[in-house]
């Protein structure tokens, strides 16, 4: 009986810590990166975490549908002492059914650093977190990295830091065109509907939709924790709680707030506490027929498809028959032949000071380049904001206003150099 105990325990072990895996085809270059097919190559990247940070390349392929069971013993993507360095592509589909129960860490990635997540959907996830832990619907940690157009959906179930999209960011990581539909509760020291705790960092054209609440505060239908130097601009919350501890915007602001809204029947009054010390402004709680109401987010400056005035980016679109009515991000393309990722090829060099950078950011060229050198200035999208011919300057100073000598709003910004058929491609990040 002994000796069958030990066995029994020995395979059950086995399955928790050995889960199938299939290496995916490619081979994390730019130009064969892994090709992410099935929830077998999710397993593999997760498992692998000798290449975690390599500064691979990844694209999503396909939807992944996880089962209940084969979620469960997933373990994320990154962690405290090896994190994720890479890029990975969702290519606009989704990884569906996923779900965790185990673990400090609990998110599809963990921890990443100096990484780009784009165009990925979560949906249906039910995250567990059933120990002193912090989890996150993409990341549990985000350090000096991009997450771009990533959609959550589902429950989150936990305890300290939680964030609808990541728990904790800083650093100077952006978070840019987000949005989670989710249920999220627990004992938090500090929860938001996009970020629990935001340091030295962007969230800007995100949305959350839910309900949340968190029984120890800090809470908020945004960012829970929003430290100096961080900003959050242009989003909303619809909170949809009866009652609870959430504050519409932000449980707690030392940085800065404006141009965002959220339901004005969410049952806690106001955007963040009484007693905030941060910087709030142009933001407004609206009724849900004004929220289903585009003029009232051209008020603030957002970027709509069918209008101007704000910028051609279209950042954001409304229809009644879509999200309930609601604004929604609209699907994301990016122009091909942009390198969002910090990269030097040929000798040439760039550097940015300050980055990221409120008013002014000098830009400097430390090589020798040719006199039809040309230093161009893209967004997120890949459409050109800004152009300047160097004619072997060696510094250009950028203040942050498009071609037309508009404003351009807070975000992530790839300034290119190109010469002699050589190019630098460096990111900046732009605080309003």
């Amino acid at each position: 009986m002994f000796k069958q105990l030990i066995v029994i325990i020995v395979l059950f072990t086995s399955t928790l810590v050995y889960a199938e895996s299939i290496m995916p085809t490619g081979n994390g270059t730019e130009q064969n990166p892994y090709r992410i097919s099935c929830w077998e190559n999710v397993e593999w990247l997760s498992t692998n975490m000798n290449i975690w940070d390599d500064e691979l390349h990844f694209i999503q392929t396909c939807d992944i549908s996880f089962e209940n069971e084969q979620g469960s013993v997933y373990h994320p993507i990154g962690s405290w002492s090896i994190p994720f360095k890479g890029i990975y592509d969702g290519n606009s589909y989704s990884i569906l059914n996923l779900s965790i129960n185990i673990g400090t860490i609990t998110g599809l990635f963990g921890v990443i650093e100096d990484s780009v997540i784009k165009n990925l959907t979560l949906s249906n996830i039910s995250f567990t977190t059933t120990t002193n832990g912090n989890t996150g619907g993409i990341a549990v940690s985000a350090t000096n990295s991009e997450i771009v157009n990533c959609h959550v959906d589902g429950v989150i179930i936990g305890n300290y830091y939680c964030g609808g999209i990541v728990s904790t960011i800083n650093n100077g990581t952006t978070i840019q065109q987000c949005s989670s539909h989710l249920d999220i509760s627990g004992a938090f020291y500090a929860c938001g509907g996009i970020v629990g705790f935001s340091s030295d960092s962007l969230v800007s054209d995100c949305y959350y939709m839910g309900c949340i609440n968190n029984s120890l505060g800090n809470c908020g239908g945004l960012v829970g924790i929003n430290n100096p130097l961080s900003e959050l601009v242009n989003s909303y919350a619809f909170i949809n709680n009866s009652s609870g501890n959430a504050y519409s915007l932000s449980g707690q602001n030392e940085g800065s707030i404006a141009n965002s809204v959220w339901n004005s029947n969410n049952p806690v009054t106001g955007a963040v506490p009484a007693n905030t010390i941060g910087s709030v402004v142009n933001v407004m709680d609206l009724n849900e027929q004004e929220m289903r109401d585009i003029s009232s987010y051209l008020y603030l400056g957002w970027d709509f498809i069918n209008e101007t005035e704000n910028g051609e980016i279209d950042l954001w679109n409304i229809d009644s028959n879509e999200n309930n009515g609601f604004p929604f991000h609209p699907p994301y393309s990016p122009v091909a032949g942009i390198n969002e990722i910090v990269a030097s090829i040929n000798n040439l060099n760039l550097s940015l000071f300050p980055n990221p950078f409120y008013s002014n950011t000098t830009i400097k060229i430390t090589n020798e380049i040719s006199d039809t050198s040309i230093l161009t200035i893209y967004n997120i999208k890949g459409q050109v904001i800004r152009s300047f011919n160097c004619i072997k300057a060696k510094e250009i100073i950028w203040n942050g206003v498009d071609k037309n000598n508009r404003q351009c709003p807070s975000g992530i910004y790839l300034c290119r150099l190109e010469s002699n058929h050589n190019k630098i491609i460096k990111k900046v990040i732009l605080f309003r």
